[in-house]
């Protein structure tokens, strides 16, 4: 089906690596596995992973990497038909989508992906509801403090409410704070790239986002407030 495959593209594309030196992480991770179709994508600092149910189980289990470039121009094409459904012939080393009349060829990316699932959370020590538009307000605010600081933003959960804060720089310091809802777990402080943080809140549609922290050294992981299948998860960074 086109909704869910173009909803994965948008939610997921943006997070592959633009270093060649990697090719298998300037790609998108496709996998399909009976009913369950993947869609992931890591520069290795941050990762989105997009996942949906099938009406019906394909009997299959298959996956190859597609490269960044492709998904776009797939997404474009998708954006802009009428069809419901869209073909897919996986070949050695290449892949065809058919959708509206229009056929898209492109080779398929060489090696392994990473396998991610050894770094995503397992369990999650605090955690709180937060505002999407309130959080992209805020760290909007202070992302024109840290550009010289290597975007680096400093976000703390505490007592209900997140602070989203920088260090000193030539321009100058900032701070703000937003509230946060449904906060279970202790007092946590992680710095991030704000852009990072911008991106995946700029495609979420979702009007409410959880924020999970483990500790100032794990991956932070953003996902809607309502379960999804989607996840992103930024690496944080050293300070």
């Amino acid at each position: 089906p086109v909704k869910p495959i173009l909803e994965a593209l948008d939610l997921v594309v943006f997070a592959a690596s633009t270093n060649i030196s990697r090719p298998v992480l300037t790609g998108l991770f496709w996998q399909v596995v009976g009913k369950t179709v993947k869609l992931a994508a890591t520069d290795s600092y941050r990762l989105g992973e997009k996942q949906f149910e099938l009406t019906k189980d394909l009997g299959m289990d298959i996956s190859f990497i597609v490269p960044s470039k492709t998904a776009q121009e797939l997404q474009k094409i998708l954006e802009n038909s009428k069809d419901e459904e869209l073909e897919l012939h996986v070949g050695k080393g290449q892949i065809q989508f058919k959708v509206d009349g229009v056929e898209l060829v492109s080779r398929l990316i060489e090696g392994n992906f990473p396998d991610y699932d050894k770094i995503l959370p397992k369990e999650i020590k605090t955690n709180a509801v937060l505002s999407t538009e309130e959080f992209l307000l805020g760290l909007k605010k202070v992302s024109v403090i840290v550009r010289e600081n290597s975007n680096n933003v400093k976000v703390k959960l505490e007592k209900g409410k997140l602070f989203i804060f920088s260090d000193e720089t030539q321009v100058g310091q900032g701070a703000t704070e937003i509230g946060a809802e449904n906060m279970k777990g202790e007092a946590l402080e992680t710095a991030l790239n704000v852009q990072y943080l911008l991106e995946v809140l700029g495609k979420l549609k979702d009007s409410k986002v959880n924020f999970s922290l483990n500790d100032g050294l794990s991956p932070v992981m953003v996902t809607p407030a309502k379960p999804s299948g989607y996840l992103h998860i930024i690496m944080p960074l050293k300070v």
